[in-house]
């Protein structure tokens, strides 16, 4: 299947299920995104049958305004397999003025009041002296000081229309650049670093066109996901928590109870609330203070063993040691012994 490009100028874009269009086409949901369009060398003012296209992309809907320039294509539609069929698709729009907040480009512009009638003129009433503007749509107008972001080298970057935007970027070299940013004083070349904001500082004293970095200390809201990166000369708004709607920490204060009674002497008859019994079994007083070890005389004989018991090296030193039976000693044969029997 062949496609060709075509250019066209974008006369209504549907928002809404409900519109009018909408409703004709009888599509609902589906209608939301369509555009209607004339090609560009047409001078069409906006008519129900103009034909329409749908957005090229799934992923990414970039919904242009009124009269902005777009390419057109071929493809094919739902039914494509049965009776191959297809339908018009358009791409985001192109950016005639390099400009985030809109490239629309019309064959005529627009004035808040139509000019009088002829009959009108013969009573006496005059045209009014207006300046003509761009119709954009019923709502969008224009901020005039939204800039583009000054991309660097590598950068991916979303901007909405409203100074709102997304910077897929990372460190770069400072000293080789022709404007310095403020994270990119620290760290390593190529350091990923995503910038989110919302709302872009206000310059009415610069030109409108000309690219602008982010401000953290200045837009509205943002968002910086870093990556060895430092924001030099970064203040934060608040040091103080309450910064965040309350105060985490809040300290409240405590009185102890009191009684009225404070000043007063305890009367005589006031018994203790609790009970105590005494233990059962305690050993005499005597016993208590009775140290088991205060008797023992100093002696060469130990009472207890304190060391680990005798091995074979005992043993050798017996043997080393000559130690014999007298010869006069008689072994007992009828197996008793008498341990108190003195040896030699």
């Amino acid at each position: 299947m062949e496609t060709n490009l075509s250019i066209a100028r974008v006369k209504k874009v549907i928002l809404d299920k409900n519109d009018d269009k909408a409703k004709r086409l009888g599509l609902g949901s589906d209608a939301v995104g369509l555009i209607q369009y004339s090609f560009l060398d047409e001078s069409t003012d906006y008519q129900y049958d103009l034909p329409i296209a749908k957005p090229l992309f799934s992923f990414l809907r970039v919904y242009p305004v009124k009269d902005e320039i777009v390419y057109i294509l071929k493809g094919p539609n739902e039914s494509y397999n049965d009776n191959g069929s297809r339908m018009d698709y358009y791409l985001p729009p192109i950016s005639v003025y390099n400009s985030p907040t809109h490239n629309s480009f019309p064959t005529n512009f627009k004035l808040d009041s139509p000019p009088i009638k002829p009959s009108e003129a013969e009573a006496g009433a005059t045209n009014k002296e207006e300046i003509p503007h761009i119709d954009l749509g019923d709502y969008f107008r224009e901020l005039e000081f939204i800039r583009p972001l000054l991309p660097y080298e590598g950068d991916t970057i979303l901007e909405g229309r409203y100074g709102n935007s997304i910077r897929f970027g990372g460190t770069v070299d400072n000293l080789n650049v022709n404007k310095p940013n403020r994270w990119s004083n620290e760290g390593e070349v190529g350091n990923p670093i995503t910038i989110i904001r919302n709302g872009q500082v206000g310059n009415e004293q610069e030109e409108n066109y000309d690219h602008i970095l982010e401000d953290v200390a200045g837009d509205d809201s943002s968002i910086y996901l870093c990556s060895q990166q430092q924001l030099t000369d970064f203040i934060p708004a608040s040091l103080n928590q309450l910064s965040f709607g309350q105060n985490l920490m809040e300290n409240k204060s405590t009185e102890e109870p009191t009684s009225v009674n404070d000043d007063k002497q305890m009367p005589s008859d006031v018994t203790e609330d609790v009970v105590l019994n005494s233990p059962k079994n305690i050993p005499a007083e005597e016993l208590q203070k009775q140290d088991e070890l205060a008797n023992l005389t100093d002696s060469e004989i130990a009472y207890y063993d304190i060391g680990e018991t005798e091995g074979d090296e005992h043993i050798q030193n017996i043997i080393d040691n000559n130690i014999n039976i007298p010869s006069t000693y008689n072994l007992p044969t009828d197996g008793s012994m008498d341990l108190d029997e003195k040896l030699g």
